[in-house]
């Protein structure tokens, strides 16, 4: 766990015999220190500019409720979640497969919006700098 200028740099344990779809388990170090000062929900700021919704449980020592950004990105036993969290509600995510290299983010439009908290750049913006 690194920690520099207040933000805090982690990866979230992910073996198979931990895994539960939806859920992601913060390291022991992480909700020791500040489980029991985070808020109830927490948003995740994904690199595609995607934010979702999760909710903080057993005394921070998890976030649940991220089915969905589990299963449009992928996120399977061995998948690495590196999350950077700066204090309050927000949470910064990477996602990188098993073998250590950064997925490719999916686009909006194939993202349910039903799960989605908000998308921070409009589909019409992203796709003009491609053209």
């Amino acid at each position: 766990m690194e920690s520099k200028d207040r933000q805090i740099s982690f990866i979230c344990p992910n073996f198979s015999s931990h895994y539960r779809p939806g859920e992601l388990i913060l390291p022991l170090v992480f909700y020791v220190e500040h489980g029991k000062s985070l808020p109830s929900k927490v948003r995740l700021h994904v690199e595609s500019s995607h934010v979702w919704s999760g909710t903080v449980v057993n005394g921070g020592k998890k976030i649940e409720g991220l089915e969905g950004m589990m299963t449009l990105y992928g996120i399977r036993p061995y998948s690495l979640v590196l999350l950077e969290y700066d204090g309050g509600v927000n949470f910064r995510v990477h996602l990188y497969s098993p073998y250590a290299t950064e997925i490719m983010y999916s686009n909006y439009e194939h993202c349910p919006s039903s799960d989605l908290l908000y998308n921070k750049i409009e589909l019409v913006m992203f796709s003009s700098v491609f053209t």
